[in-house]
Protein backbone atom coordinates (compact mmCIF):
# COMPACT_ATOMS: atom_id res chain seq x y z
CA UNK A 1 0.00 0.00 0.00
CA UNK A 2 1.03 3.47 -1.26
CA UNK A 3 -0.18 6.40 0.38
CA UNK A 4 0.31 9.80 -1.24
CA UNK A 5 -0.16 12.87 1.40
CA UNK A 6 -0.87 15.82 0.12
CA UNK A 7 -0.25 18.98 1.75
CA UNK A 8 -3.68 20.87 2.39
CA UNK A 9 -3.80 24.29 1.13
CA UNK A 10 -4.15 27.11 3.89
CA UNK A 11 -5.78 30.06 2.97
CA UNK A 12 -3.47 33.16 2.06
CA UNK A 13 -2.66 35.96 4.32
CA UNK A 14 -4.95 37.97 2.10
CA UNK A 15 -8.02 35.92 3.55
CA UNK A 16 -7.03 35.72 7.51
CA UNK A 17 -6.75 39.24 7.47
CA UNK A 18 -10.57 40.01 5.29
CA UNK A 19 -11.34 37.80 8.18
CA UNK A 20 -9.55 39.65 11.04
CA UNK A 21 -10.80 42.98 9.97
CA UNK A 22 -14.88 42.67 10.90
CA UNK A 23 -13.55 41.53 14.41
CA UNK A 24 -11.05 44.10 15.00
CA UNK A 25 -13.12 46.54 13.71
CA UNK A 26 -15.99 45.88 16.28
CA UNK A 27 -13.33 45.55 18.99
CA UNK A 28 -11.93 48.91 18.46
CA UNK A 29 -15.84 50.43 18.48
CA UNK A 30 -16.40 48.78 21.45
CA UNK A 31 -13.56 50.34 23.22
CA UNK A 32 -14.60 53.77 21.54
CA UNK A 33 -18.29 53.66 22.84
CA UNK A 34 -17.07 52.88 26.08
CA UNK A 35 -14.31 55.85 26.45
CA UNK A 36 -17.46 57.97 24.79
CA UNK A 37 -19.89 56.94 27.89
CA UNK A 38 -17.44 57.96 30.69
CA UNK A 39 -16.44 61.47 29.09
CA UNK A 40 -20.72 62.31 28.72
CA UNK A 41 -20.63 60.91 31.84
CA UNK A 42 -18.12 63.26 33.24
CA UNK A 43 -19.56 66.30 31.58
CA UNK A 44 -22.99 65.44 33.13
CA UNK A 45 -21.25 65.10 36.77
CA UNK A 46 -19.61 68.64 36.10
CA UNK A 47 -23.52 70.10 34.49
CA UNK A 48 -24.73 69.40 38.01
CA UNK A 49 -22.48 70.65 40.06
CA UNK A 50 -22.57 74.01 38.08
CA UNK A 51 -26.25 73.63 38.60
CA UNK A 52 -26.10 72.97 42.41
CA UNK A 53 -23.68 75.98 42.32
CA UNK A 54 -25.97 78.36 40.48
CA UNK A 55 -28.63 77.28 43.09
CA UNK A 56 -26.18 78.06 46.43
CA UNK A 57 -26.89 81.58 47.78
CA UNK A 58 -23.05 83.21 46.20
CA UNK A 59 -21.01 84.14 49.72
CA UNK A 60 -19.53 87.27 49.77
CA UNK A 61 -15.98 87.53 49.59
CA UNK A 62 -14.19 88.05 53.26
CA UNK A 63 -12.49 91.30 53.85
CA UNK A 64 -10.33 92.27 56.49
CA UNK A 65 -12.72 94.27 58.97
CA UNK A 66 -10.58 96.52 60.74
CA UNK A 67 -11.63 95.43 65.06
CA UNK A 68 -14.62 97.48 66.70
CA UNK A 69 -14.21 100.53 68.14
CA UNK A 70 -15.19 98.97 71.73
CA UNK A 71 -13.32 95.83 71.34
CA UNK A 72 -10.89 96.62 73.88
CA UNK A 73 -14.46 97.39 76.57
CA UNK A 74 -15.42 94.37 75.61
CA UNK A 75 -11.97 92.47 76.32
CA UNK A 76 -11.90 93.50 79.72
CA UNK A 77 -15.71 92.80 79.94
CA UNK A 78 -15.34 89.18 79.28
CA UNK A 79 -11.66 89.46 81.41
CA UNK A 80 -13.84 90.61 84.08
CA UNK A 81 -16.70 87.89 84.04
CA UNK A 82 -14.03 85.29 83.98
CA UNK A 83 -13.14 86.62 87.13
CA UNK A 84 -14.08 84.27 90.02
CA UNK A 85 -13.93 87.41 92.71
CA UNK A 86 -16.66 85.67 94.50
CA UNK A 87 -14.83 83.86 96.05
CA UNK A 88 -12.61 86.96 97.82
CA UNK A 89 -15.67 88.80 98.74
CA UNK A 90 -16.98 85.93 100.31
CA UNK A 91 -13.79 86.00 102.14
CA UNK A 92 -14.14 89.64 102.68
CA UNK A 93 -17.12 89.27 103.97
CA UNK A 94 -17.03 86.26 106.41
CA UNK A 95 -14.02 87.70 108.62
CA UNK A 96 -14.86 90.06 110.98
CA UNK A 97 -12.13 91.32 113.57
CA UNK A 98 -12.27 94.11 116.12
CA UNK A 99 -10.55 97.10 115.54
CA UNK A 100 -10.72 96.78 111.38
CA UNK A 101 -12.71 98.83 109.42
CA UNK A 102 -13.03 98.23 105.76
CA UNK A 103 -13.17 101.38 103.56
CA UNK A 104 -13.16 100.40 99.79
CA UNK A 105 -13.39 96.94 97.83
CA UNK A 106 -11.46 97.00 94.43
CA UNK A 107 -11.88 94.46 91.71
CA UNK A 108 -9.74 95.19 89.09
CA UNK A 109 -9.62 92.62 86.57
CA UNK A 110 -6.85 94.47 84.66
CA UNK A 111 -4.96 92.84 86.81
CA UNK A 112 -6.52 90.05 88.40
CA UNK A 113 -6.54 91.27 91.83
CA UNK A 114 -8.95 92.22 94.38
CA UNK A 115 -7.19 95.24 96.57
CA UNK A 116 -9.45 96.06 100.01
CA UNK A 117 -9.12 99.32 101.40
CA UNK A 118 -8.86 99.39 105.56
CA UNK A 119 -8.54 100.98 108.60
CA UNK A 120 -6.37 98.90 111.40
CA UNK A 121 -6.69 100.02 115.06
CA UNK A 122 -3.53 98.19 115.99
CA UNK A 123 -0.71 95.77 114.17
CA UNK A 124 -2.35 92.71 116.49
CA UNK A 125 -5.85 93.29 114.30
CA UNK A 126 -4.40 93.65 111.27
CA UNK A 127 -2.62 90.34 112.07
CA UNK A 128 -5.23 88.55 113.38
CA UNK A 129 -7.63 90.04 110.24
CA UNK A 130 -4.93 88.36 107.62
CA UNK A 131 -4.69 85.88 109.48
CA UNK A 132 -8.47 85.32 109.22
CA UNK A 133 -8.55 85.78 105.52
CA UNK A 134 -5.02 83.82 104.89
CA UNK A 135 -7.01 80.48 106.92
CA UNK A 136 -6.37 76.78 105.74
CA UNK A 137 -4.35 78.17 103.06
CA UNK A 138 -0.55 76.49 102.29
CA UNK A 139 0.86 79.41 100.58
CA UNK A 140 -1.32 83.07 101.93
CA UNK A 141 -3.32 84.53 99.10
CA UNK A 142 -3.76 87.86 100.70
CA UNK A 143 -0.88 90.26 101.54
CA UNK A 144 -0.50 93.53 102.74
CA UNK A 145 -0.17 96.55 99.42
CA UNK A 146 0.30 99.73 101.32
CA UNK A 147 0.73 100.52 104.97
CA UNK A 148 0.32 103.97 105.42
CA UNK A 149 0.53 105.37 109.54
CA UNK A 150 -2.52 107.26 109.96
CA UNK A 151 -2.05 111.35 109.81
CA UNK A 152 1.19 111.42 112.03
CA UNK A 153 4.21 109.94 109.52
CA UNK A 154 4.15 107.71 106.44
CA UNK A 155 6.49 104.86 106.77
CA UNK A 156 8.75 103.76 103.86
CA UNK A 157 9.12 100.66 102.86
CA UNK A 158 12.46 99.73 104.48
CA UNK A 159 10.84 101.32 107.61
CA UNK A 160 8.18 98.50 107.32
CA UNK A 161 10.71 96.18 106.67
CA UNK A 162 12.51 97.05 109.93
CA UNK A 163 10.06 97.17 111.97
CA UNK A 164 6.71 95.11 112.80
CA UNK A 165 5.10 97.69 114.76
CA UNK A 166 4.49 101.30 113.38
CA UNK A 167 2.11 102.77 115.94
CA UNK A 168 -1.53 102.44 116.59
CA UNK A 169 -4.16 103.78 113.95
CA UNK A 170 -2.90 103.46 110.15
CA UNK A 171 -4.43 102.82 107.18
CA UNK A 172 -3.18 99.92 104.91
CA UNK A 173 -4.48 98.17 101.13
CA UNK A 174 -4.63 94.39 100.97
CA UNK A 175 -4.69 92.44 97.64
CA UNK A 176 -5.54 88.94 96.77
CA UNK A 177 -4.65 87.48 93.51
CA UNK A 178 -7.29 85.73 91.27
CA UNK A 179 -6.56 82.68 89.57
CA UNK A 180 -8.37 83.23 86.42
CA UNK A 181 -10.70 79.77 85.01
CA UNK A 182 -9.78 78.15 81.96
CA UNK A 183 -10.41 79.65 79.08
Amino acid sequence: MNIDFIEPKLPSRRAWILASLPMTLALVLWGVSILLDARIDARRAQLAAAELAAKAPATPPTTHRPPPAYEADAQIAIKRAALPEADALAEIEHVEVAGIQLRSVDVNPAQNVVVVELDAASDDALGDYLDQLNAGEQVPKWHIVKLAASARTTPTDEAFKATSTIGPGHAVSIARGLETTSE
